[in-house]
């Protein structure tokens, strides 16, 4: 009882009575509280506001004993509401984590790195589950490989000192590297397609190549292909990994459709090369297939070039003559190079929203 008795007179001697400026603030932070931590960011917001200016010290001893006496909440996990409440509110208006299990994988990153981080986890997050704080720590294990490195992929498989590239540059980089690293992880871990691994092949829904050859005519050539996925584009030359479709020794022509392989070390060099081959005179035509990376250098290239462009209303169901159809995590883009961009327009009408650039 003696022990007691001193712990209550130590206690008591702590505490002091608030100013009625700040006793008015503590009452209305304990409302905020109080309201069944109706979101986390207000709750997280008022904890960390009673802890900096010490609000509690007119009840409690320390933030530590306000915490468990007065909402039995442990010191730790006030903290992580107040870290995720701060990487919330340094986020887009609206357009934050929705959960505090989602906000805690952000907490340990830089603002710009976790602004980066939530981009790609939106972008690529499960059509039917949506965000799920598994998904938000895969990409942001990917990030932390990355810097860990202490270099980037600029895109074609050469390491750039991390370092030495400016601002703009390294967050276009990274946003590239994370999506295509998460992406491949997904589709490892969810038997989606899986072009960016090079472990199984998926081919254009017939559908498309029926809407492509009604713009150019007929396919002359498939750069990116195979015997069995040209079985239903039909191109007249195709090539395949074995023919190299980069290679000098591969000419490109003529009306050409391509669906090239999703890894950034691969679509970057395609699709440069089909804008070049266009400007050139070479291909007279093109209708491409890609991933919607519109945040890309290699993407605004190829749209620069285009003249028409379709945007998929829904996910495309790609195809394997040995598998279940599927489709990728990623929304995809339908771009058109030529001349005849309203017929191209009207003809991929049915799959999405069409912009044509008519000179």
């Amino acid at each position: 009882m003696k022990q007691q008795a001193i712990a209550v007179v130590a206690r008591q001697q702590v505490l002091e009575l608030l100013p009625p400026e700040e006793a008015a603030r503590r009452d209305h932070l304990d409302a905020i509280i109080r309201s069944g931590l109706k979101t986390f960011v207000e709750v997280g917001v008022a904890l960390c506001e009673v802890r900096d200016r010490r609000l509690y010290r007119s009840t409690h001893g320390s933030f530590l004993a306000y915490c468990v006496e007065q909402w039995k909440m442990s010191e730790a996990q006030a903290t992580r509401l107040i870290s995720s409440a701060r990487v919330v509110l340094a986020l887009p208006i609206g357009k934050g984590p929705a959960t505090e299990s989602q906000a805690r994988e952000l907490t340990a990153l830089e603002p710009e790195e976790a602004a980066i981080v939530w981009e790609v986890v939106r972008s690529t997050a499960d059509a039917k589950k949506g965000v799920t704080a598994a998904h938000v720590r895969s990409v942001a294990a990917v990030l932390k490989t990355i810097l860990a490195a202490g270099a980037i992929d600029d895109g074609t498989g050469e390491m750039l000192p991390w370092d030495d590239l400016d601002p703009n540059h390294q967050r276009a980089l990274l946003e590239a590297n994370l999506a295509e690293e998460t992406y491949e992880r997904l589709q490892r871990q969810k038997a989606h397609v899986s072009h960016n691994s090079g472990d199984s092949e998926w081919f254009t829904p017939p559908e498309i190549i029926t809407a492509t050859t009604k713009v150019l005519g007929a396919i002359d050539l498939d750069p990116a292909s195979s015997a069995a996925a040209n079985e239903v584009v039909g191109a007249g030359t195709f090539y395949s990994a074995s023919d190299d479709g980069l290679a000098d020794t591969a000419p490109w022509h003529g009306r050409v459709f391509m669906n090239p392989p999703y890894r950034t070390s691969l679509v970057v060099p395609f699709c440069a090369r089909l804008v070049r081959e266009y400007h050139a005179g070479a291909v007279s035509q093109a209708v491409v297939l890609v991933n919607n990376a519109t945040e890309t250098e290699w993407f605004q290239q190829l749209l620069s070039a285009a003249s028409g462009v379709c945007l998929p209303a829904g996910r495309i169901r790609f195809w394997h003559p040995e598998k279940k159809t599927a489709s990728p995590l990623q929304g995809q883009a339908i771009l058109y190079l030529g001349k005849r961009a309203r017929t191209f327009a009207g003809q991929f009408a049915s799959f999405g929203s069409c912009l044509a650039r008519v000179e």
